[in-house]
C-alpha cells in the first residue's frame, strides 16, 4: 500500500523492444523500418503529455526514453531462433525507465490465518547405522 504521504512503491525497470518491419519485399520491409525509427527518433521521450489518455497515473514529473540499443548479431540470432520463425529486419530499442507501480494492498478481503509449519524432528527416527 502507500508508504509515508500516500507515495506508491515502484519497481523502475529497463524495457527492451525488438522493431520488427515484415513485408513482401525486402524493400518494403527497409521502408517500414526506415517509418518506425523517423517516428522513434522524432518523438523518442514518453511523457504525461503523450500517455496521459492511456495511463492517468502517470506523473506530471516522469519520463521514460526510447533510444536504439545494441545487441550482437549472435545474440540476435538466437532471439530469432527462439521465434521459430524466418528472419525479418529488425531493431531493438530501450526504453528507460519504465517505473512500474506496485499494486496496493486490498482494501477489502479476509484476515489472514495463522499458519503452523512443523519443525523438528520428524516423526519416525531415521534408522541406525552400524560400522
Amino acid at each position: 500500500g502507500p508508504g509515508a504521504g500516500g507515495i506508491h512503491a515502484e519497481l523502475p525497470v529497463n524495457l527492451h523492444l525488438l522493431v520488427i518491419a515484415n513485408g513482401a519485399s525486402a524493400a518494403i520491409e527497409a521502408d517500414l523500418m526506415a517509418w518506425a525509427m523517423v517516428a522513434l527518433a522524432e518523438a523518442p521521450h514518453l511523457d504525461l503529455a503523450r500517455v496521459a489518455e492511456n495511463d492517468p497515473g502517470w506523473g506530471q514529473r516522469e519520463q521514460a526514453a526510447i533510444t536504439p540499443a545494441e545487441m550482437t548479431d549472435e545474440d540476435l540470432l538466437r532471439l530469432w531462433d527462439r521465434f521459430h520463425a524466418s528472419y525479418t529486419l529488425s531493431v531493438p530499442y530501450i526504453m528507460r525507465t519504465v517505473r512500474l507501480r506496485l499494486a496496493g494492498e486490498p482494501l477489502e478481503g479476509p484476515d489472514i490465518a495463522t499458519r503452523v509449519l512443523p519443525v523438528g524432528r520428524p516423526e519416525t527416527p531415521p534408522a541406525e547405522v552400524t560400522p
